[in-house]
């Protein structure tokens, strides 16, 4: 739930500080109104190309918008002429509120606060982060703007990097479509400031931090440092306390806030937004009947128990065993692998199987049985309390697994042993791969593989699942 506070913040903290720093000379009413307009509009523009599925254009002309506002906020600050200055920043606070408004829209279209029609503890939750992230973004833009009354040239300095920044990621944003769209042709000069502009915007906020505790600090130094009582009713005396008591209580309170949406931040990006990730697996060998036997005993937990096999060409094939029924015994042996996804593997939380890479919910009943994002079926035997798997079945799902690890291999033409990773030359003949010492062993293997294999010794690849057993012969 933490992305909801992180997408609204992200966003509105610049926003919020770019309004206190260059229009900090408007009524606080005026700003809020146009803040307030400029995001409905930018509600109904993101509505309207929803509807016409223009998502694209509308992000693109954001982008533009996002560079003619940089360069308009730079050159309108060195303008004298208040009134005209003030009838300008207007329009540019109304447009910067749209554009933001625009950014947030984009970031936030995958991630709805109420997915149903219904006000859940969830939704109720969600929407409380963002109702907290507005109020620490409103808190950043009172303190900023108070900050203008002790006129720190660092605030000056403060802006034009925000402006700059923000100014470097539009450009890149408009590089980027225009190289999608052929306009631009791609090279890897383009790429490469694309990919590093991009990529380093995500830590944007970081370093707004890092400028506003600097403030703070220069707040905090404005305090009168002796003040003492020189006779009754000291009113300069009591201006000074005054003063001290406002600083410190301001500073201390959005330093509290910022070190909280720090820790929210920091929260998101090393753990929630990580991706996830299966548990190690257990390695296992077939017995001296070729064959993998578990205890169903180990399945009476209701969790996911992952295995894994390495092939003689060192290929790791996982499997799993999950029990389909709490209440009894209703074992079920599966691969760890996906016919559409692949091979990222499932997770278990609760009553529900998770394909990593899509994220689809599966139910536990239903595995076992082919198709959709179910996991691979296999053959399999459940008789007197075990769970018993052919080696043959193991092998043949060999091509469904991409992970591949050192291992000792032989020649298949005259024995030679070799190092999987480090053989000369491999070839794929029926699913299995193969791995030669030499061009003339590898020539000779080419010409007549059945004189050296077992023509019975085939692996299946993750397609023959979806088009049916048939294509593979």
């Amino acid at each position: 739930m933490s992305i909801y506070f992180v997408h609204f913040f992200g966003v509105f903290f610049s926003y919020a500080l770019l309004s206190a720093l260059f229009f900090y000379n408007l009524k606080n009413s005026l700003v809020f109104k146009l803040a307030f307009v400029g995001f409905v509009f930018s509600y109904f523009a993101f509505f309207i190309s929803a509807k016409t599925l223009s998502y694209d254009l509308l992000y693109f002309s954001n982008d533009i918008l996002f560079v003619l506002l940089s360069l308009g906020i730079i050159v309108f600050s060195f303008m004298k002429n208040n009134f005209l200055k003030e009838k300008i920043q207007a329009i540019l606070l109304f447009l910067l509120s749209f554009a933001f408004g625009i950014k947030y829209l984009h970031i936030s279209i995958d991630f709805p606060i109420l997915s149903t029609n219904f006000l859940d503890s969830l939704a109720i939750s969600s929407f409380g982060l963002i109702l907290l992230a507005f109020v620490v973004c409103f808190g950043a833009y009172l303190f900023t703007r108070w900050l203008r009354e002790f006129k720190f040239k660092f605030l000056n300095l403060f802006l034009f990097i925000i402006v700059i920044f923000y100014l470097n990621e539009a450009l890149a944003q408009i590089l980027l479509h225009l190289m999608r769209e052929g306009v631009v042709e791609t090279e890897r000069l383009y790429l490469s400031y694309v990919a590093k502009s991009v990529y380093y915007a995500k830590f944007y906020t970081y370093i707004w931090f890092l400028l506003l505790f600097i403030c703070i600090v220069l707040a905090l130094k404005q305090r009168v440092g002796e003040n003492t009582r020189k006779k009754d009713f000291d009113i300069e005396f009591r201006k000074k306390q005054a003063k001290n008591s406002t600083i410190t209580s301001f500073s201390a309170s959005i330093f509290s806030a910022m070190m909280l949406s720090l820790c929210i931040f920091l929260f998101y990006d090393l753990h929630a937004s990580r991706p996830v990730t299966i548990d190690e697996p257990t390695y296992v060998e077939p017995n001296e009947n070729d064959e993998f036997v578990f205890d169903v005993a180990i399945l009476r937990d209701n969790n996911l128990h992952r295995f894994a096999y390495i092939s003689d060409e060192g290929k790791v094939v996982r499997f799993f065993l999950i029990n389909k029924r709490e209440d009894k015994d209703s074992p079920v042996a599966v691969f760890d692998a996906c016919s559409i996804c692949g091979d990222m593997g499932y997770v278990k939380k609760g009553g529900e199987l998770i394909c990593i890479s899509c994220n689809v919910r599966i139910f536990l009943p239903s595995v076992g049985k082919a198709g959709g994002c179910n996991p691979i079926p296999m053959k399999y035997k459940f008789e007197n309390g075990k769970v018993i798997i052919p080696f043959s079945e193991i092998l043949d799902g060999v091509n469904f697994f991409t992970q591949v690890v050192e291992k000792k291999v032989y020649d298949p033409i005259d024995n030679t042993e070799l190092i999987n990773l480090k053989a000369p030359r491999s070839y794929v003949y029926k699913g299995r791969t193969y791995f030669f010492a030499n061009e003339k062993n590898y020539e000779e293997f080419k010409n007549d593989p059945l004189k050296y294999i077992d023509m019975n010794k085939t692996s299946r690849y993750r397609i023959h699942n979806l088009l049916g057993n048939d294509y593979a012969n």
